[in-house]
């Protein structure tokens, strides 16, 4: 099947244009490995990014202990402002870790299977994705009734909505935030089918390119502003997904885009991405009752070096720079009470250090932590949801990983009898 149009369209002070151009089987297979490049560009950034975040945030929390521990110098004017000072690096480092997730979402458009997800948790990823577009342009306002889960691959979901997104935004001339908004709401229907709207008070759509806006490379900006696939790749992942699109609007007044997903029963399980897997939470606050040995392996220095800093107090800490290093020190007969093991690295990964120590010392697997950048190949995405062995996730929270750590080298009290 092939497409093909060229449209010119003159509005006030701006002139549209519609390139002709064809698209066929090959084109999308073109559009398929651009996007997987994409997705693989993200999820580099997004392990990049991850090793200094976390060591930024566990430094900043370092430092807020110590000054806890001033006591009564604690009190003066000047650690009162380092402590505020302090709580907003640590938010804003928050934020950061926040929008890290939602790139980790991202890049894997094409990974996730479907399975059942809750539509405004995406919208919520989506919209802080447009939130650079949306700023100055429009206010945003979520009205979010309670609405049943849906069937659908979340990565690709949040793509989707984040392209309705920045065409609503986009439909809005910069620097009129006050005059304008975008709405985004969800609601179920009578017949249980989960809807949501993504409306704008933009240009709007003259009514003879309504029946076009989907079509790929159809596009109303100015050369070299779009590729024209954006509603295209949208309408495509909707559909996927066992959902329809419409779309209503009114020139001068804006535009309103409805989806409507087939809802599933409200008991169905709402499974999370693997890259929003919480950390683990802290049930106790028991001190452990000896000083363990822990290996910590990591291709990242300054992960070893900040965990040795972290544990100095209470435990011995071995760095291994790489997988190989890790099992050479393991191979050697080295013992260790809790193995602090990143999950993705070159060459030898967590996960090949993990099944290699299964046949030389399966004896220690129960002792492995796995620690995640939030970046997974469907390979590691399968091995987390299968293994039993805890996981925390870069950037982690310092109580959340001392705990993991007292929890492995604690014995559990007798249970009685």
């Amino acid at each position: 099947m092939k497409i093909s149009g060229s449209f010119s369209l003159v509005e006030p002070g701006r002139e549209y244009h519609v390139p002709n151009k064809e698209i066929d089987d090959q084109d999308r297979l073109c559009l398929n490995e651009r996007m997987a490049s994409v997705g693989m560009l993200a999820a580099g950034a997004v392990h990049q990014i991850n090793s200094p975040l976390t060591q930024v945030s566990a430094c900043l929390e370092l430092i807020a202990e110590e000054v806890s521990r001033l006591g009564p110098a604690a009190q003066s004017d000047s650690a009162t402002r380092i402590a505020e000072l302090l709580k907003k690096a640590r938010d804003n480092a928050e934020r950061i870790k926040a929008f890290i997730h939602d790139i980790s979402t991202f890049s894997r458009v094409g990974g996730d299977k479907a399975v059942a997800i809750d539509i405004r948790r995406i919208l919520d990823s989506s919209v802080n994705f447009a939130q650079f577009e949306i700023q100055n342009r429009a206010r945003l306002t979520k009205n979010y009734a309670e609405v049943p889960p849906i069937r659908g691959n979340g990565g690709q979901l949040n793509q989707a909505f984040m392209n309705l997104l920045l065409n609503a935004a986009q439909a809005i001339p910069e620097g009129e935030k006050s005059t304008n908004e975008i709405r985004v709401s969800t609601e179920v229907d009578v017949s249980g089918r989960v809807i949501v709207t993504i409306s704008d008070t933009g240009f709007g759509i003259p009514t003879d390119l309504l029946g076009r806006i989907f079509d790929p490379f159809f596009t109303t900006k100015r050369d070299g502003e779009s590729t024209g696939l954006g509603l295209s790749i949208a309408k495509s992942i909707i559909l996927s997904c066992g959902g329809e699109i419409k779309v209503t609007s009114q020139v001068g007044k804006g535009s309103t885009f409805t989806v409507i997903f087939p809802g599933l029963p409200r008991k169905v399980a709402i499974q999370a991405p693997v890259s929003i897997r919480p950390n683990h939470v802290a049930t106790s606050s028991a001190a452990p009752s000896k000083r363990a040995r822990i290996l910590v392996i990591d291709d990242e220095a300054g992960i070893g070096d900040l965990l040795n800093t972290i544990f100095a107090t209470d435990h011995d800490v071995v760095n291994a720079s790489s997988g190989s290093e890790g099992l050479k020190l393991l191979a050697e007969g080295g013992n260790f009470d809790v193995i602090l093991c990143d999950l993705m690295m070159p060459e030898i990964t967590g996960m090949e250090v993990f099944e290699r120590l299964k046949k030389l010392r399966p004896e220690m697997t129960n002792k492995f932590i796995f620690m995640t950048g939030g970046t997974f190949t469907s390979h590691s995405q399968e091995f987390v949801k299968s293994s039993f062995n805890r996981t925390i996730e870069k950037p982690f929270k310092i109580g959340a990983l001392r705990q993991l750590v007292c929890e492995m080298v604690t014995p559990e009290a007798p249970r009685k009898a």
